[in-house]
């Protein structure tokens, strides 16, 4: 501010407003469900015990302690004897400026963390590790389900186990599940969500592109049961798909996992030998090996450009199937190899419409006796 008199003698005071600091921490109960932590939350302004200050504490919803800040009975920057929670501090200064936050008090924990070990197939190696939190040197007694008393437990089948921690001040009773992980397995044509399995696939598996007949099997869906598994592949060069599912190289994997599996997408361009491998992430030594012999090429197959001339998508979005040479089977795939329709086509003009679906790319498969025929669609 500046002062000015009549005969212009001025002066400047400045003054410099900050905002309040806040300062808060806590103490965790000493066990597991107790009742002797501590919460501490302050304001600068609110430094002596009669600064006027008042105090409000929530604890779900609840307001558990008040004060207008007069006395230092009536002044409340602690409270102890407290569980652990989430609790609400607000600060009114005497100005009427209000400050507050959310001060999470966690429960003690006896172990830092627990690593568990599955056990991988059936071979009884599964473990627990626990490990303890750092400066928690009174634990003394660890009392395992399965009547052993160490830290940690070995040799272990798939099952539940607990373990009962107890120190010179609490006790605590730990929870574990060991699974069994199994090799993965590789099937043809089920539909995860409805577990029905058929034709498991082989060590070894044929692919012929080209026959007498045409194009026969050049993209190959797989679904697998289980999960958490890496893949590597040999034999050729190994491409990536582009925006359109195109395989810019001999031959393309893609996998999608869910919950319960997943699916493979396998697209060969060019003849020759490639192995699929897959390696079980948290059992190393379970692998599994799928050699593909490609035979001939699909580029070259009259009988497909035949087809392609005649399966087709119009502008409103009817799949036109015209002049098959017997009755077949039609199998409507979306990208991740979900299976969303499947029907019985005769050979004369069909015309089918899937406007019904979303806006993308679709995988389009016609097969009877005699060929198999893919092809790849875009709906808009």
């Amino acid at each position: 501010v500046t002062v000015t008199d009549a005969t212009g003698a001025c002066d400047v005071v400045s003054r410099e407003l900050n905002e309040y600091n806040i300062v808060s921490f806590f103490q965790s109960p000493t066990c597991e469900f107790g009742d002797d932590g501590m919460v501490y939350f302050n304001s600068s302004g609110c430094d002596c015990n009669t600064s006027f200050c008042q105090f409000i504490w929530e604890f779900n919803g609840d307001t558990i302690a008040q004060g207008d800040g007069t006395t230092a009975e009536e002044t409340y920057k602690y409270l102890f004897g407290i569980s652990a929670g989430t609790y609400t501090a607000t600060i009114i200064h005497p100005d009427g400026c209000q400050v507050q936050e959310d001060i999470v008090v966690p429960e003690p924990n006896m172990v830092e963390s627990a690593f568990i070990q599955n056990e991988c197939a059936n071979n009884n190696d599964g473990w627990i590790d626990l490990l303890v939190s750092p400066g928690d040197s009174l634990i003394q007694n660890y009392l395992w389900s399965t009547g052993e008393t160490t830290q940690d437990i070995y040799d272990l089948a798939e099952g539940s186990y607990s373990v009962i921690i107890s120190d010179t001040l609490c006790v605590d009773t730990l929870y574990f599940d060991v699974e069994n992980i199994q090799n993965i397995e590789f099937f043809e044509s089920i539909e995860p969500t409805t577990n029905q399995l058929s034709n498991p696939v082989l060590d070894s598996y044929e692919i012929e592109l080209n026959n007498d007949n045409g194009c026969v099997n050049n993209m190959l869906l797989l679904y697998y049961l289980g999960n958490d598994f890496s893949w590597e592949g040999s034999g050729g060069t190994i491409g990536e798909y582009d925006e359109f599912e195109s395989c810019n190289g001999d031959w393309c994997v893609s996998t999608l996992e869910d919950g319960y599996g997943g699916v493979v997408n396998l697209t060969f361009t060019n003849e020759g030998t490639y192995v699929f491998n897959t390696f079980m992430n948290e059992c190393p030594e379970l692998t599994n090996t799928i050699t593909f012999n490609v035979t001939e090429n699909c580029n070259s197959s009259n009988l497909e450009t035949y087809l392609d001339s005649q399966i087709f998508l119009d502008l409103n979005n009817n799949l036109n199937i015209n002049n098959l040479e017997q009755p077949s089977r039609l199998v409507i795939y979306n990208t991740i190899g979900k299976k969303l329709m499947e029907s019985n086509i005769n050979k004369n003009d069909n015309l089918i419409q899937l406007n019904q679906y979303s806006t993308g790319i679709y995988s389009v498969q016609i097969y009877n006796d005699n060929y198999s025929y893919s092809k790849k669609i875009y709906i808009n």
